[in-house]
């Protein structure tokens, strides 16, 4: 795998965690 991939799953799986929407992890941000 892709490390920057890797990364940014990464910090999207624990943004979800937090309890984010997908659409903000990836950068909707409102």
């Amino acid at each position: 795998m892709n490390p920057i991939n890797f990364i940014s799953k990464n910090i999207t799986q624990q943004l979800m965690d937090e309890g984010y929407s997908l659409s903000v992890a990836q950068g909707g941000g409102k």
